[in-house]
C-alpha cells in the first residue's frame, strides 16, 4: 500500500509579525512531534517523507481510538519520544481529501470529534497519553487588531508554557489560508504549499 500523498508542508512564514497576512487564515499551535500521514482503515501511518512510520507499535491504542472515524485519511502529529507530554497521543491537523477548503475540513473534522469524544485540543492544554486529539484552529486575519492581537498572546503564551512544562511541547504558529483545499502530491515531499505558513521562534 502507498500513501496518498506526503503530508503539507507549510512555506517558512519566519517570525511571527513580520508581514501580517490579509486574508483570513486558520490558526493553530505548531506541535513538537512526528508529523505522520494515517490510513485509518488499516492503522498505517508514514512519515513526512512518505516511508512507514518506524514507531507506529507505540500508537496502537490511539490508532485503534481513530479508526472509528468516518475519514480515510488523516494527517496527524504523532507525539512520542521528543519529549514527555502526550507519549503515544495523535493529534489531528486535517483530513485529507480533494477540493474540499481548509475552513470545511475543519468544520468535518469537529463534528466527528463531537460524536467520537475527541478532546479539542487548545493551547494551554496538555493532551494525556495514548489519545486521539484535534487540534484547535481559529479563523482569524493577521491584518485586523483583534487578530493580531489574539495571535500576539498565544504566541507569548506558548512560549511561557515551554518553560512552565519544561518541554519544547510548542513550536510556533501555523496558518492556513481558510479557502485552501489540501496539496495532493507525490512528486516532492520537500515541495512547499503555497496557501500554509509556518512561523517558529527560531
Amino acid at each position: 500500500m502507498n500513501p496518498i500523498t506526503y503530508p503539507a508542508r507549510p512555506l517558512p512564514g519566519g517570525r511571527f509579525g513580520l508581514l501580517a497576512k490579509p486574508r483570513v487564515h486558520l490558526w493553530s499551535a505548531k506541535l513538537n512531534g512526528w508529523r505522520t500521514l494515517v490510513h485509518v482503515p488499516t492503522g498505517t501511518m508514514w512519515n513526512r517523507h512518505g516511508e512507514e512510520l518506524t514507531i507506529s507499535s507505540e500508537f496502537t491504542d490511539a490508532l485503534e481510538n481513530l479508526s472509528r472515524s468516518r475519514f480515510t485519511w488523516l494527517d496527524c502529529e504523532a507525539l512520542e519520544r521528543r519529549h514527555t507530554i502526550g507519549r503515544g497521543s495523535l493529534i489531528v491537523l486535517d483530513q485529507v481529501v480533494p477540493g474540499l477548503a481548509a475552513h470545511v475540513r475543519y468544520h468535518e473534522l469537529l463534528v466527528d470529534a463531537t460524536r467520537l469524544g475527541w478532546p479539542v485540543l487548545r493551547h494551554g492544554q496538555k493532551p494525556e497519553a495514548n489519545g486521539v486529539y484535534l487540534l484547535h484552529q481559529a479563523a482569524l486575519s493577521e491584518a485586523s487588531p483583534s487578530g493580531k492581537a489574539a495571535l500576539s498572546v498565544m504566541w507569548a503564551e506558548m512560549q511561557r508554557l515551554n518553560q512552565e512544562w519544561r518541554a519544547e511541547f510548542y513550536e510556533g504558529l501555523v496558518a492556513k489560508r481558510e479557502d485552501s483545499p489540501y496539496p495532493i502530491q507525490l512528486r516532492d515531499p520537500d515541495s512547499h504549499c503555497p496557501y500554509w505558513v509556518k512561523h517558529r521562534w527560531w
